[in-house]
Formats: structure tokens, sequence, C-alpha cells
């Protein structure tokens, strides 16, 4: 063999043995990533979303009759009672303090009160966060939460704030997820929570792990 063929020979060696390396690298990533996965634990249902049900939820949480669904008032307060009913319907288990509401109370204070007129703070006595649990088909394992907040702006001067997208289309995906998980559950115990935040202004909201509200 001549000293051009053995550098050949050596070069395809090399490259051989790199694409081996990669590919059992890859298969040894892919099998620890789905040994953290959480495995679904059985169930029959449709693993899809209903399209018009998620809209038909939207369209409610984001209804002249919710009036904004600012903490407090009374849209809030039938949103979150609106939300209850889903999760007892659905077959959750309550996880709040009263079955499935977990009440507080918050003073909000305002940043823009410095420079514009108005009371700097505001205090909030009937915030609650709503809460139901799926249980795990594995014992000793950790729940993972999942959140999204149902709170808005409310009714001011200028009308009704419905906020759609700031977050009833986040609740109704979260009681997407409750409803496909219900039928089909995972190892670990999940949480579902429609959540208050605690300040008068929401942002977008995220499914998310997460400690209380």
């Amino acid at each position: 063999m001549t000293r051009r063929a053995k550098r050949r020979a050596i070069a395809l060696t090399v490259v051989a043995a790199a694409i081996v390396y990669y590919q059992a690298a890859t298969w040894l990533a892919w099998r620890a990533i789905d040994a953290q996965r959480p495995a679904i634990a059985g169930g029959t249902g449709p693993h899809y979303v209903d399209r018009d049900r998620l809209m038909a939820d939207v369209t409610l949480l984001a209804s002249s009759q919710m009036g904004g669904r600012r903490t407090g008032s009374p849209g809030g307060r039938k949103a979150r009672e609106w939300i209850a009913s889903q999760f007892r319907d659905i077959g959750l288990t309550p996880a709040g303090s009263a079955e499935y509401l977990q009440p507080f109370s918050f003073t909000h204070l305002s940043i823009k009160r410095l420079v514009l007129p108005g009371p700097a703070e505001t205090p909030y006595t009937d915030g609650a966060n709503v809460l139901g649990r799926i249980d795990g088909s594995a014992a000793g394992t950790q729940p993972i939460v999942i959140s999204a907040h149902y709170d808005h702006l409310g009714t001011t001067d200028a009308g009704i704030f419905h906020g759609a997208d700031d977050n009833a289309s986040g609740m109704a995906a979260l009681l997407a997820v409750a409803r496909q998980l219900r039928m089909s559950p995972l190892r670990h115990p999940t949480i579902r929570r429609g959540v208050r935040r605690r300040g008068a202004r929401p942002r977008r909201g995220l499914s998310v792990p997460g400690g209380a509200a």
C-alpha cells in the first residue's frame, strides 16, 4: 500500500469513528431526555384540542358579562366561579383552602400616582386563585404546576377592557390542557392554577411551573 493510500485509509477511519461517536452520543442524549420527560400513564382520550371549545371559553371570559374581570369586581368573581365550575366539570380534585378557591388580599402600590392624581394605594380584599389537581400514576413524584392568570383591567370610563389575549386565551388553554390530562394523566400529579396577579395591571399569561401566586 502506498503512503497516499495509507493516509487516505487513516482519514476514512477517523471520519467513520467520528460519525459513530456522534450517533452514539446523540442516542444517549435522547435517552437521557426521554427518561426525564413525564410519560402518559394511560387513557383513551383523543390527542387533540377542541378548537370550538377553546374559542368558546375565550369568548365567554372576554364577554361583557365578565366586565373585564378586575380583581374584586362582580365580573372578576363571576369569572373565578365559572373557572371553578369548569374544574369541577372536568373532574379536577379541589386543591384550594376553600374547595377550589385560595382567597388572599393585597395592596397595590401605583408608581403612576407620583405624577398623576389618584390614590397611591389600592387595597384588594377579595382576591382568589382557583386550584385543581390531577393525581399522577406514580407515588412520590413531584407535582407539575400549570398556571394562567385570569384577571384583567376591568371597566373604566373608557369602557370594558375585555382582555381576550390578556389573558382569557391563556386560561382557555389551561382548561384545554386540563381536559386532555384528565383523560390521559401523567405519572406526576399536576396542579392547575387560575391566578390573580398581585397588582392592578395583569401581564400576558403563561403556563409555567411556579409557586403560589
